[in-house]
């Protein structure tokens, strides 16, 4: 699909199909005067080869085919060093905690709360049915608590 730039008063250059649709594929599809980039196809965010969002402030958010999703690393990491893991979407990492956000760290299994180390959310994790490498992530955690 080919799309074509247009920029605004404000200086944001936006990318659209002859549908009007907002669309690249070889770039960012919106570039803002700050230096926000996003990334869309189709009119969704997605970028499969790095952040789909990229803001002034350095904080990066991953998607792909509309969703938030990363293999390998968090799908959003904000610049202040906090991080949220998603996968299809769903909150969820299988060796660490998927989110550290203002200190506090939190194990998610698709999409559902594991283990929180602000409110000792589901402190039998030993007995629950979760992979090992989740349940030695969150026991080493304890241990330097």
């Amino acid at each position: 699909m080919e799309s074509f730039p247009t920029t605004d008063q404000e200086g944001t250059i936006t990318w659209r199909s002859e549908e009007g649709v907002v669309h690249r594929e070889d770039g960012p599809a919106i570039t803002f005067d700050d230096g926000t980039e996003e990334w869309y196809l189709d009119g969704i965010p997605h970028n499969p080869n790095g952040p789909a969002i990229t803001d002034s402030l350095g904080n990066k958010k991953w998607y792909y085919k509309g969703m938030k999703h990363r293999v390998g690393g968090p799908a959003i990491e904000f610049s202040n060093g906090d991080y949220v893991y998603y996968y299809e979407d769903l909150l969820h990492r299988e060796d660490g905690p998927a989110s550290s956000m203002g200190g506090e760290l939190v194990w998610f299994l698709h999409g559902k709360v594991v283990y929180s180390d602000m409110t000792d959310t589901n402190p039998d994790f030993e007995d629950a049915d979760l992979s090992e490498a989740l349940k030695q992530s969150i026991i080493k955690y304890r241990l330097k608590s």
